[in-house]
């Protein structure tokens, strides 16, 4: 009984928290690079968001949405988009970076910006190699998103890189049980 009292809890503070529109902005637009505004509108379907993201979504620092609505639309990409093959869930990733973080900024800069517009107990470390970058994301607020993040950190090294060198990641491994994704972002 106290255990079930206890996935209530969590439940319910998942529901609280929020995610800034600019990130579910940025990952609905994405979507619509690629694989078109009907395949974006099943996705939304799929994740039983079409009451509420079935119109143009835009960008904002100021308004927030629920985090469990990312939640169920990173799910439903991730068993739509990733079943067999996870390169459309890596380019979705991609394109993801660029619509969020246009300019560049530093992978330290992005991740401050990450934590700040995706509220709850989850973290991104990462630690610079001399050719690579290994990154861990801890309690994954996007919980399916794996190939989603390393997509999105092949760009965001890419368009950091003072040199203009290319990332490209490695392999993905994702823990369920945990909720965290490690994977190495290599020059290339």
């Amino acid at each position: 009984m106290a255990k079930r009292a206890s996935k209530k809890k969590v439940a319910s503070k998942k529901k609280a928290e929020k995610v800034k529109q600019i990130v579910f902005s940025a990952l609905l637009e994405a979507l619509d690079d690629i694989i078109g505004p009907d395949g974006k509108a099943s996705i939304i379907k799929f994740a039983g968001l079409a009451n509420k993201y079935s119109k143009q979504l835009r960008p904002s620092l100021v308004n927030s949405l629920p985090r469990l609505d990312l939640i169920k639309l990173t799910d439903a990409m991730s068993r739509l988009l990733g079943f067999g093959s996870k390169a459309l869930l890596r380019e979705t990733g991609r394109k993801f970076a660029i619509y969020l973080h246009p300019y560049g900024y530093s992978l330290e800069t992005l991740i401050e910006k990450m934590k700040r517009w995706i509220e709850g107990d989850w973290d991104i470390s990462i630690i610079k190699e001399e050719e690579s970058f290994k990154i861990s994301i801890k309690n994954d607020p996007f919980q399916a998103g794996n190939y989603i993040w390393a997509g999105f950190f092949e760009v965001a090294a890419t368009n950091s890189s003072p040199d203009g060198a290319k990332y490209i990641a490695g392999e993905v491994i994702g823990n369920d049980v945990d909720k965290s994704t490690t994977f190495e972002v290599k020059r290339q």
